[in-house]
């Protein structure tokens, strides 16, 4: 009766078994300090195991009838060998997609029959031997996100930077021009992403906005920034691309740097004027860099680099809303530990504040117990949003530094000769 009571519930069995065995606990979205002990361990020996299958079906091959095992493995190579004629032409990039598209496959396939494994089974044992009936394991390496993301890395990144007629040219990332326009429209990406769902999310969790009166409140920016694209494509003929692009970025980073200044009053129209001015800059920023992004290439490279751009874009669009819903979280927790510690008895602050409180409950026809407790309860509550409001002053904060530090690196681009000239 004892053993079942304390059992895990079904919630916490499950959660238990999702969690990997690791160096130290995941503490943000992204945290690279983060290793999955599990994941490394049981993908590298079935690496190995799938390595020695090959080794062995080729040291047993024979020329005459094959044996079942022979069979079964030159079954597997030509189903292979057939999807890579279908899907690449050329003889001599199939010399190195085939062997790698099997190795992937055949590698792939056997950490996800780890799966078929009973649930318990393997980390039954490692508790066993780790003496913790809490200890981790989780067996199956692809349900781990850092091994696909992983072997889609090591397989991509080689193979593009290997072939002349790559499906993506990456090699474009690294040369000067165009490597800093995707720099700057990954910035771009991130600015415009994480500020269009940052303010809404401010205003509907700490300002009590519904969800229409914060989209009413971003709209004028979307009307400025409809209104000044024909004023930066007339703009971007007289003059330098690489000017128009930092006076955006400086544009941007002086109405990020604004929102640092949000206190709990903030009003609606304070709201509108900061979308404004953060959006007023974008228009400036788009087309220069589409026009500086294209010079210098050839014409074949073209859609190839118009398809980067846009991944820019939206790459620096998660990474700015992950890093910065990442940041609030942590620096929310910070700022409320900070603001609580105020909170003692000995403050006369903090006493003047639950007294005045509580005759405002008490003057509303709460008994005097219950309205010292609604009291605090509402100085918790008050704490909690000026711990999320300054959290958030922290990421505008940081996300305006960041955005002015990279208004020098458009003096990298270079700008095509008549940009400059003057009608």
């Amino acid at each position: 009766m004892a053993a079942e009571a304390h059992g895990p519930t079904a919630s916490e069995y499950i959660v238990h078994h999702l969690q990997h065995l690791q160096n130290i606990k995941q503490k943000s979205i992204v945290d690279f300090s983060v290793i999955n002990y599990d994941s490394i361990v049981v993908g590298l020996i079935l690496g190995v195991l799938a390595l020695f299958v090959f080794w062995r079906a080729a040291k047993s091959a024979t020329s005459g009838v094959p044996g079942r095992f022979q069979a079964a493995v030159e079954i597997l190579v030509e189903m292979v060998d057939n999807q890579a004629k279908a899907n690449i032409h050329n003889a001599e990039s199939r010399k190195f997609i085939a062997p790698l598209a099997l190795t992937v496959f055949v590698w792939i396939f056997l950490m996800n029959a780890m799966d078929m494994l009973p649930v318990d089974l393997l980390p039954v044992l490692w508790q066993g031997v780790q003496g913790d009936h809490h200890a981790y394991l989780r067996v199956v390496p692809t349900a781990d996100l850092s091994t696909t993301l992983g072997l889609s890395f090591a397989v991509l990144i080689p193979w593009e930077l290997s072939r002349r007629d790559p499906i993506v040219d990456m090699r474009l990332i690294f040369t000067r021009q165009f490597g800093t326009s995707f720099l700057v429209m990954m910035s771009v990406g991130a600015v415009l992403f994480s500020t269009t769902q940052l303010l809404p999310q401010l205003q509907q969790t700490t300002f009590d906005y519904t969800a229409t009166l914060s989209g009413l409140s971003m709209m004028p920016g979307g009307i400025a920034m409809l209104m000044l694209m024909p004023v930066s494509g007339f703009a971007s003929a007289r003059v330098r691309p690489k000017y128009l692009i930092m006076i955006g970025m400086a544009a941007a980073a002086i109405g990020l740097w604004h929102l640092t200044s949000i206190s709990g009053d903030a009003t609606f129209s304070y709201f509108v004027y900061a979308r404004i001015l953060i959006t007023v800059g974008l228009p400036f920023l788009f087309i220069p860099i589409s026009t500086v992004a294209y010079l210098g290439l050839p014409p074949e490279k073209t859609n190839q680099a118009s398809a980067l751009i846009n991944v820019a874009r939206n790459i620096g669009g998660s990474i700015g809303v992950s890093l910065s819903n990442t940041v609030i979280a942590q620096h929310q927790q910070v700022h409320q530990s900070n603001l609580v510690a105020h909170t003692v008895q000995s403050s006369t602050a903090y006493q003047h504040t639950l007294r005045v409180v509580t005759d405002y409950f008490t003057a509303r026809g709460a008994p005097a117990l219950e309205a010292k407790a609604q009291a605090a309860g509402w100085i918790m509550q008050t704490i909690a949003r000026q711990a999320s409001l300054l959290a958030y002053v922290d990421v505008f904060r940081y996300a305006a530094v960041a955005t002015a530090l990279l208004v020098p690196l458009a003096l990298l681009l270079h700008s095509s000769g008549h940009a400059s000239k003057r009608r």
